[in-house]
């Protein structure tokens, strides 16, 4: 049996409407494909930021361990601006007494934030520090 015209053509290819579906369903894939890759670039920045301010705190709070009684009490409340790269980053110290806790020990915390407020990545670390000989 022999098929002509019309049935013969539509055989042969894709009609608009197929083609307009298949066009559809191929920019929704790509427009979700976009999205998350932009997510995940987000995801990377805010890491990288939320590892830079742990370092930062870090050292500061090792700097702070090595200082005598003196400088230490003297650095009790400061707060500090400092340039990393294009961030900027803000670390406040804080020293103190904790309650019931023998009088030579101080309770040292430093709190780095960087970056913008609106998205700064904020990161915090505390150590006791023996202040004077026992």
């Amino acid at each position: 049996m022999k098929t002509t015209g019309h049935r013969a053509r539509r055989a042969a290819g894709l009609s608009l409407l197929e083609l307009l579906v298949a066009m559809t369903v191929m920019a929704v894939g790509l427009l979700g494909i976009l999205a998350l890759h932009g997510s995940s670039i987000g995801a990377a920045r805010r890491a990288q930021r939320l590892a830079r301010a742990e370092a930062l705190a870090d050292a500061r709070l090792e700097e702070l361990g090595a200082l005598d009684v003196p400088a230490l009490e003297a650095a009790a409340g400061q707060v500090e601006t400092r340039t990393e790269g294009t961030l900027g980053a803000r670390l406040v110290h804080r020293i103190e007494h904790p309650p019931g806790a023998p009088d030579d020990l101080r309770l040292v915390t430093v709190e780095v934030s960087l970056g913008p407020p609106a998205e700064a990545a904020r990161a915090v670390r505390q150590r006791l520090v023996v202040t004077e000989p026992p």
